[in-house]
């Protein structure tokens, strides 16, 4: 048993860490809930709201975009202080702070750069991904991991259903303070403000730092029951510090024939207490270099465009949706709110059956990814006969198969990434890792909406690209299956040695 179980073990042992870890997992899928609601209660509003101020398609675009390209920007930084200090708590607190800011911005309606200002700042509070992502990563075992990011997505897919609700409940009510105008566009805003500031409280009371208590736990552990790369492992922790990539990396090595895995080792170079405090800046260096050299192997790039083009589509669609029901099926927007709480109920069901079969048998992620691709080419590809049918009810009914094969596609998307990042990856960098990824890939979630207002009414010449773009990610990943596979079980074997799984 290496040195992360018997930690897990010894502090399992405690009740009020179990609380603490189960309330933090808690923590996770209720912000991502109520990001699922703000998602699915400001969308729909947007693009009226920003009608009122007679502003073009693509600046609607650029509104919701907006968000996140600020989570883009955060995701990575949020990661890196993440990596260096574990504070969860704190990074929370900060990260709310920003939602509340700027749902308050987004909703005053006396300019049309305040919307475009509040996404941003609001989106800037995205960041928290990467604290999430490190401490599951962290404090959970890899076979837990899958079956926490379902729970996580199943919170936000709550949220989707809910927000639907409150989109009814605003209806055409408006309200006044002084000359704020309070109506279906910009309550949207203040309620969700009020939502981040309730989640501000219960950040307070009931987020903890589980993977710092750990790291100060593991110098505790009885000596005598410790080998030598357990004691390697608790410097490690200890220190928050990466793994040298100079004493010991493995990569891939491509070929014609076949790809196989290479490890190479240099010679160990001991150094002193004195000397790690004394050359703190060259590590922090070494380590982030470390850690995109990791991210440059042909396998992440792959994985990058696949995700990337199943964001594009999965977003695209997204705006498509209120633009095709509002402006051509003439639907109201509560109506158009309807479909994401049915999808959301899809959702529902798809993530529990997912976290059902993953807690039954592994399931790799790969070929979670590979499912995802086809539905996506399948949805597309409904969409390039979408615009055929000259009766509206004839389109509404492939507009409904569309989007329940886009619903279906997601859940493998959310979970399979992430997933297999934090099964490939080291666990002292995650924090640096997700972020990057996630900041990465947020290029798809701010081209699609602008994207999706360009394409509006050229929907089969989009189908037909993407359409292409799915099938060749599907094909990249069918093809790479091994190399993951070989990626994985090289990571495991390696993490076994160091004493962390």
């Amino acid at each position: 048993m290496e040195l992360k179980e018997k930690l897990i073990l010894k502090m399992e042992s405690d009740p009020l860490f179990l609380l603490k870890r189960r309330l933090l997992v808690l923590a996770f899928a209720i912000r991502m809930f109520f990001i699922g609601v703000e998602y699915s209660v400001i969308l729909p509003s947007c693009l009226l709201y920003m009608k009122t101020f007679d502003v073009s398609n693509v600046y609607m675009g650029l509104v919701v975009a907006a968000y996140p390209f600020a989570g883009m920007i955060s995701l990575p930084i949020v990661g890196r202080i993440y990596d260096k200090t574990k504070r969860t708590r704190e990074l929370f607190i900060v990260l709310n702070f920003l939602q509340i800011t700027g749902n308050i911005i987004y909703a005053i309606p006396f300019s049309y750069y305040l919307p475009l200002s509040g996404r941003f700042l609001a989106g800037l509070g995205d960041g928290f991904l990467a604290c999430a992502m490190g401490e599951i990563t962290y404090a959970y075992p890899k076979s837990y991991r899958t079956g926490i990011l379902s729970i996580m997505e199943l919170g936000r897919v709550l949220g989707l259903v809910v927000g639907p609700a409150i989109a009814f409940f605003i209806g055409k009510k408006t309200y006044y303070v002084w000359r704020w105008r309070l109506d279906y566009a910009t309550l949207p805003g203040v309620i969700m403000a009020f939502c981040w500031l309730l989640y501000e409280m219960l950040t307070l009371c009931f987020v903890f730092n589980v993977s710092k208590e750990m790291t100060e736990k593991a110098s505790m552990v009885d000596e005598d029951d410790l080998t030598d790369n357990d004691e390697r492992s608790i410097s490690r922790m200890c220190s928050f510090e990466h793994t040298d990539p100079e004493a010991k990396s493995f990569y891939y090595k491509d070929s014609d024939e076949t790809s196989k895995l290479v490890e190479s080792e240099d010679k160990a170079v001991e150094i002193d207490e004195a000397e790690d405090l004394d050359q703190n800046g060259s590590e922090d260096k070494r380590s982030i270099k470390s850690a995109l050299k990791e991210l440059f192997g042909i396998e992440f790039l792959l994985l990058f465009y696949v995700d990337c083009v199943l964001w594009l589509a999965q977003t695209e669609f997204e705006i498509l949706l209120p633009f095709v029901t509002e402006f051509e099926y003439h639907w109201a927007p509560k109506w158009a709110g309807m479909v994401y709480m049915v999808g959301g109920v899809e959702l529902i069901i798809i993530f529990v059956l997912l976290y059902y079969v993953c807690s039954k048998c592994a399931v790799r992620d790969s070929y979670m990814l590979i499912l995802s691709c086809i539905l996506t080419m399948g949805s597309t590809g409904l969409l390039i006969y979408e615009g055929v049918p000259k009766s509206i009810n004839d389109r509404v009914i492939v507009f409904i198969f569309i989007c329940l094969l886009v619903f279906t596609s997601i859940p493998f998307n959310l979970v399979a990434s992430k997933a297999m990042l934090s099964k490939i990856c080291r666990p002292e960098s995650q924090g640096f890792i997700q972020g990057f990824y996630a900041s990465v890939t947020r290029i798809a979630l701010i081209m699609g909406p602008i994207m999706g207002s360009l394409v509006f009414h050229h929907r089969q010449v989009y189908g037909i690209v993407a359409s292409v773009a799915s099938f060749i990610a599907a094909l990249g990943i069918l093809l790479c299956v091994p190399k993951f596979n070989r990626r994985e079980d090289a990571m495991a074997k390696e993490l076994a040695e160091k004493g962390y799984d």
